[in-house]
């Protein structure tokens, strides 16, 4: 398994949502305010796995 880290602010509202409900957060039920959220912040990274 390898993960990579990223310093972006660039996701589509599915990979948002997708993230915020797998771990039961409500807020993933508004993937267009996510989005919004994430341009706006000073920083942002995230973690991602390679999957297959």
């Amino acid at each position: 398994m390898t993960i990579e880290y990223r310093q972006t602010r660039d996701f589509t509202e599915e990979d948002l949502r997708w993230l915020f409900l797998s771990v039961g957060w409500e807020s993933g039920r508004y993937p267009k305010r996510l989005v919004t959220a994430m341009r706006n912040s000073t920083h942002v990274i995230s973690a991602w796995m390679e999957t297959g």
